[in-house]
């Protein structure tokens, strides 16, 4: 009986936290709840946000486990994103966590997909 009440409360709680956190974003590919996306990307990355991208429009978002990601794939909305909006984004966390974890430089230099603040604002130039 704890058991079935358990799975009962556990199973409403990852439904109820899908459910929430879906609210406002922008649609993408439906997301298995802790596994995200991780099993719907069965060609190349790229390839994969192509088909999204003609699925969902130039802007969606797909799950990296519970985490949620915005995928921008037309040029001048980046443009505008990153460029006329660049204050908003750019203390955004871009897999940071990940990338802290398993990555061998430690410095506070994060390459083009860490980098935050002021430095975004130098790197983003060379970017776009």
């Amino acid at each position: 009986m704890f058991l079935l009440l358990f799975f009962i409360f556990f199973t409403t709680l990852l439904f109820w936290n899908f459910i929430w956190k879906r609210k406002g974003l922008p649609p993408g590919p439906v997301p298995l709840p802790i596994f995200g996306n991780a099993f719907s990307m069965n060609n190349s990355l790229y390839e994969q946000y192509q088909i999204w991208a003609k699925e969902y429009g130039p802007v969606y978002t797909i799950w990296i486990g519970e985490d949620p990601t915005v995928i921008v794939t037309d040029y001048e909305i980046m443009r505008d994103l990153f460029i006329k909006e660049g204050d908003i984004y750019a203390a955004r966390n871009l897999m940071g966590n990940l990338f802290k974890k398993f990555s061998a430089v430690k410095d506070d230099y994060g390459g083009v997909l860490r980098t935050e603040g002021d430095p975004w604002k130098v790197v983003r130039r060379f970017g776009l």
